[in-house]
This record gives structure tokens, C-alpha cells and sequence, in this order.
């Protein structure tokens, strides 16, 4: 696997200085999170945009991305003399877009930003982190169960140190078919339940697999917006447990920040205060078949605080690891030293350096 690893560094930043020297204007096309988030770092790597613009379909009058005002691409197009660069801070990015406006373009810079920036800051792996996790790398190899795990793994690593698109992806995610059998009366434990999509998923998959009924359903989400949505869409669900926190090692309270939406995450540039709490806990002794997680960077913590519960249940694990670099190592390496018998795979869900999940299963 180590030789299927590329030696070149992240596409975007050796781009920087380019930018710099650039004589034409800049150009941002995005409005959203992600936009910001690119705009953040440009401006700190002293790097100036000279207009934000988005598709028809996504401009209203009066929209703004960090303080500056949204143009509708056609009209800014339409009135520019001058070629610019143009940066895409949107995912899903098509050439086609941009067809109509090509003569108005000297280049394009379109990378997997999302993936770049999915914390926030700049966080992409570098020849350094790989050399230093040579043997992490190695020991993957040696424990993933199938070939296809470690095609994914392999391509993921790449696209997160040279920011180009690279890896496709599976659907499903969270019960991929190939690797996750559900049975009748499953436990679900849903860390990071957001507004209740990953529920609606497990009853879904529940009902392709012709299983009539689950046991019970535990859903940690932290956010309050989140919560209020995710009661009021599954109100008439039977046992279903609805955490008003976090999921973490041990209870207590943090500080959280709710203003990415998705993204929400425990922060200590939070303005919010949550209660977080050990999925042990929680669970007080009773069983968990299922436990899934994605919560922005505590999902190892939040393994540690289900310790008891995986060892005395073995429960089917779909774990994100995409939000933290070392997790793609650290965490396998931790549920392995709980429970060696559980066999570990990768899959991706996104086209971008995202959504990548470890499922363990016995």
C-alpha cells in the first residue's frame, strides 16, 4: 500500500504562489460555508478576491459571503474586460458550468476544498504525516479484510495530500450492503443524529432486508435546532431515545459550536454550553447492536466512553474517520485492542476527502 502513495504535495497550496504573482482578478465562485472557509485562507496568505459569484439557481439580492457582496455569475461575466482566475468553492463542480464563460477565463482552480476544509482550517495530510505513519500504514494492510478497503483507504490518502479528486464512492452509507446484515430487534445507537437522516436510513434498510421491527433507538444530537426537527420527524416512532448532548468519554458539559449547521461540532471557540455523556452511561448495562457516529472529530472519545458496552456486546460499528488525519489509524487500532475478532473495512460516501467510514463487525 505504502508504494501506492503519492510523493507530490497538495495541488492548491503549491498553487498559492501563482496566485500571488497572478496579474489577473480573482474570482469566487461559492456562497456557502466552504466559500468562506477558502476565503478565510486566501486573504491569510495575503491573496485578494475580487468578487464572489454564484449560479442563477443559488443568487438572491442582498446575499453576502465574509462581509462581501454575492454577484449572479451571468451578470458579472457579462460586464468584466479583463480575463480573471477563477477559484470553485462549491462541490459538485461541473465543466459545463462554466462553458458559457470560458473566453472571460484564463484558469481554473478547482480542487476538493471540502475535503481541505472540513474542520475548518486548512487540514490536508503531507509527505511528513506519511512518513511518520509508515508502519500505521503497514498495519492497515495487514488488518482490513478486503481488497477493496484498502483500494479506498489508498485513494483517500491521496486525494487528502494533493487536494485533486480522485476516489469514487459507495452508496449507502452507514449499512453498506456488502458488509452490514441487520436482524430483528436491533439496538441502534446514532451519534451525531442531525435532524434524524441516518434514522430514517436504518428503517429503511431494516425494511429491504424484510425486518419488521427494530428494539429500541438511541440519538445523541446536541444542537437543539437539529433536535426539535429530529423529534417532530420521527414523533411516531416506538422506544426511541432522544439525547439532548453529545456523545463522549465520560459526562460533563462543553462548549460547542452550532454555527456550521452540519457541522456542528464541540469547540473550544464555542458559544454554546451542551451536556456530553459515555454511550456506557447512557446505555447503563443494556445491550447495543448497532452504534454509528459521526461527530466531527469526538468519535474516538466517544468510543471510549462506549468501552463496556463493545466489549460485552460486540456491536456492528460504522465509525466516521474522515474529520481528524491519525483517525484512519487511531481509531481501528482502538477497537481492535477492544474486540481482535472484529474484522474492519473502509468505505467512502462522497466524492470528496469525506465521509469515509470504518465499519467493524464481527
Amino acid at each position: 500500500m505504502i508504494n501506492q502513495i503519492v510523493k507530490q504535495d497538495n495541488e492548491f497550496i503549491t498553487s498559492l504562489t501563482e496566485l500571488k504573482k497572478a496579474g489577473n482578478p480573482l474570482v469566487l465562485w461559492g456562497a456557502g460555508i466552504l466559500a468562506g472557509r477558502v476565503y478565510d485562507y486566501l486573504i491569510k496568505n495575503d491573496i485578494q478576491i475580487s468578487a464572489f459569484v454564484v449560479d442563477e439557481v443559488y443568487y438572491k439580492e442582498g446575499l453576502t459571503v465574509c462581509n462581501q457582496v454575492v454577484w449572479n455569475a451571468e451578470s458579472y461575466f457579462e460586464q468584466m474586460e479583463e480575463k480573471c482566475n477563477l477559484i470553485i468553492a462549491f462541490v459538485g463542480y461541473q465543466e459545463s458550468i462554466v462553458e458559457k464563460y470560458k473566453e472571460k477565463i484564463s484558469k481554473i482552480y478547482a480542487y476538493d476544498f471540502c475535503g481541505m476544509f472540513t474542520m475548518g482550517p486548512l487540514n490536508v495530510m503531507t509527505q511528513r504525516f506519511i512518513e511518520e505513519n509508515k508502519d500505521n500504514i503497514k498495519w492497515l494492510e495487514q488488518n482490513l479484510e478486503d481488497q477493496a478497503s484498502k483500494t479506498e483507504i489508498i485513494k483517500y490518502i491521496n486525494q487528502k495530500i494533493t487536494g485533486e479528486y480522485r476516489t469514487e464512492y459507495y452508496e449507502n452509507q452507514y449499512f453498506s450492503s456488502d458488509i452490514i446484515r441487520l436482524n430483528q430487534n436491533e439496538i441502534f445507537v446514532d451519534c451525531g443524529a442531525y435532524t434524524g437522516d441516518s434514522i430514517e436510513s436504518f428503517l429503511e434498510n431494516l425494511k429491504e432486508s424484510h425486518i419488521d421491527d427494530y428494539g429500541s433507538i438511541y440519538a445523541f444530537e446536541p444542537d437543539e435546532t437539529n433536535r426539535k426537527i429530529l423529534q417532530n420527524n420521527l414523533n411516531s416512532l416506538h422506544n426511541l431515545h432522544v439525547i439532548a448532548g453529545g456523545a463522549w468519554d465520560k459526562n460533563g458539559t462543553l462548549t460547542f459550536d452550532t454555527e456550521a449547521n452540519t457541522g456542528s461540532k464541540i469547540s473550544e471557540e464555542g458559544k454554546t454550553a451542551i451536556s456530553v455523556y459515555a454511550i456506557d452511561d447512557v446505555l447503563d448495562g443494556e445491550k447495543a447492536t448497532f452504534i454509528k457516529m459521526d461527530i466531527e472529530g469526538a468519535e474516538l472519545r466517544a468510543l471510549h466512553g462506549a468501552r463496556k458496552t463493545i466489549l460485552q456486546y460486540k456491536p456492528k460499528l460504522a465509525i466516521c474517520v474522515y474529520h481528524n488525519n491519525e483517525d484512519i489509524f487511531e481509531i481501528p487500532k482502538y477497537i481492535k485492542s477492544l474486540v481482535p475478532e472484529y474484522k474492519l473495512y473502509y468505505r467512502k460516501h462522497a466524492e470528496t476527502a469525506t465521509e469515509m467510514v470504518l465499519y467493524a463487525v464481527i
